[in-house]
């Protein structure tokens, strides 16, 4: 008989309910069970479907369907609202297969290119499309560092570690965007190698879209502006308008802890204008933690997964609350809402589940409304997806064009997005 799994390890004293349950799903000598996770659809292939044999059942976790408003992409579609996380809701399923092949094509052959920046801006001088030499397998350097071999400088920081930024709010917005303040960068490090297309697309981490996010300060840096029009970076036009579509066929009115005149107030004017796109390897994890860099504290923020599924984490707005967090397991084309109170909650993603891809995003997938995909084949997509996870989520900054241009100039006027030693790469 095969010995039984190990016990886990004891945790410290002064281990938290959310700390532990981090704990558990990270586990990697033994697979975690996800019978505290709720997974309310199940995988893609429902009871044929494998994709990895990973099965939440929920149990213990309080939710219930709600019918979405109207008819969205000509299907009808429901949500999933929570009593103990007010402002929260759910969509399983709501992106059909060809619009998640969609937008992970755009998140990995569009979005990640100047005036846009990644986690490899920093570090690298990039060709402009980085995807393209990854699809053909070019064996080619195609990330070459910026600092000289041996350049001793303080490693930024990424959006991987405990968020400790100051509270943006009306009484911190003066410091936060003082006057004549410039928030300065990461410098390249000098240990860095030169990598090819597959090595650099296997660090790629994330994408800042819509305002500049300085991951140094965890502050947005409104002085990045559009090269090309002088205004504001954009939020890619199918991702807005895919995010803008959840929140208005949202039923605000059945979301507990929204009132219906605030639903309906979002549902008419929410417009996303910052954002990020994560890449995530197999291995791994987002540390839990709180968004508030925002200065309205409830305006919705949207997330979309793509590829593997993944257990997401949610608790309350205290760190240490002797509650435990609830599991959700989010598959390819779920979206989740945090709206209202459910913004201040911690959360966090402990786990990518290995094996989860499902079919319709393998690289020998045929969509039969894409054609055979000659001249943009899926298969470069599908191979990167076999062992990655990609997490879209938007959101408002609270401040009107009138405000940020104020901002702006107060801070000593627009900057340039890409500085001079990184280059705008090849085309």
């Amino acid at each position: 008989m095969p010995r039984p799994p190990p016990p886990p390890p004891p945790p410290p004293a002064t281990d938290t309910p959310l700390r532990s349950s981090e704990r558990l799903y990270k586990r990697r000598d033994v697979r975690p069970g996800l019978s505290r996770a709720l997974d309310v659809l199940g995988p893609w292939g429902g009871a044929e479907g494998d994709e990895g044999g990973w099965r939440g059942a929920g149990e213990g976790v309080r939710w219930k369907w709600v019918d979405l408003k109207g008819r969205v992409g000509e299907r009808e579609r429901r949500g999933v609202v929570f009593e103990d996380h007010p402002g929260l809701v759910l969509l399983p399923r709501h992106l059909p297969p060809t619009l998640q092949r969609s937008l992970i094509r755009s998140s990995l052959s569009h979005i990640p290119r100047p005036p846009n920046r990644t986690n490899l801006h920093t570090h690298y001088r990039l060709p402009r499309s980085l995807f393209s030499l990854y699809a053909s397998k070019s064996p080619e350097i195609a990330a070459r560092p910026i600092a000289a071999p041996g350049t001793v400088v303080r490693e930024p920081s990424g959006p991987r570690g405990r968020v400790e930024n100051t509270a943006v709010s009306e009484e911190t917005r003066g410091v936060v965007w003082g006057k004549g303040r410039r928030m300065e960068e990461a410098e390249p490090s000098g240990s860095v190698k030169p990598l090819n297309a597959e090595e650099a697309m296997g660090k790629l981490r994330w994408c800042n879209i819509g305002h500049y996010y300085n991951w140094v300060h965890k502050q947005y840096d409104f002085t990045y502006r559009d090269p090309h029009t002088g205004g504001p970076l954009p939020i890619p036009s199918d991702v807005h308008s895919t995010c803008t579509s959840i929140v208005r066929h949202i039923p605000w009115d059945l979301v507990p802890g929204i009132d219906a005149a605030t639903g309906e107030r979002w549902a008419e004017t929410y417009e996303p204008d910052a954002g990020i796109v994560n890449y995530y390897q197999l291995k791994d994890t987002l540390m839990a933690h709180v968004d508030h860099s925002e200065l309205s504290a409830e305006l919705p923020l949207v997330s979309i997964s793509l590829g593997h599924a993944a257990v997401f984490l949610i608790g309350s707005p205290i760190r240490d609350d002797p509650r435990a967090p609830t599991a959700i397991v989010l598959r390819s084309g779920d979206a989740v809402v945090m709206s209202g109170p459910a913004r201040r909650c911690f959360h966090g993603v402990p786990r990518i589940l290995e094996n989860s891809l499902p079919a319709h995003l393998s690289p020998e997938s045929l969509d039969p409304e894409e054609g055979e995909g000659e001249e943009d084949p899926w298969e470069p997509y599908g191979r990167f997806m076999s062992h990655a996870r990609i997490n879209i989520n938007v959101r408002q900054t609270g401040l009107s064009k009138e405000e940020i241009d104020r901002i702006v100039e107060e801070m000593g006027g627009p900057r340039p997005t890409v500085r001079k030693e990184e280059g705008a790469g090849a085309a």
